[in-house]
């Protein structure tokens, strides 16, 4: 049978990633199952992608910053970490 060298490349390349790199370290460093891995690198994608993508943090003078707040339609008496958040930028 002959080797497909393009393909095995790929396939190798394809592992070298940092979203591989980074569900190593979190199996690794603690003790996470590669499923639990992979979902904790779609939350961190979840959270942290949108803030870092965001162009509005480019328009940011000197003086303001971002701050995450309650929004304003949560009702008062509900706990803080089960309450919905927005960037406000102040």
């Amino acid at each position: 049978m002959k080797r497909k060298q393009e393909k095995e490349r790929y396939d190798r390349l394809s592992f070298k990633t940092l979203d591989r790199q980074f569900q190593q370290e979190a199996i690794e460093g603690l003790s996470c199952s590669p499923l639990e891995a992979k979902a904790l690198t779609e939350i961190v994608k979840e959270v942290y992608f949108p803030l870092l993508e965001e162009k509005s943090i480019e328009n940011i003078r000197p003086g303001q910053i971002v701050v995450q707040a309650i929004d304003l339609n949560e009702p008062p008496g509900k706990p803080i970490k089960s309450s919905e958040c927005q960037r406000v930028r102040r």
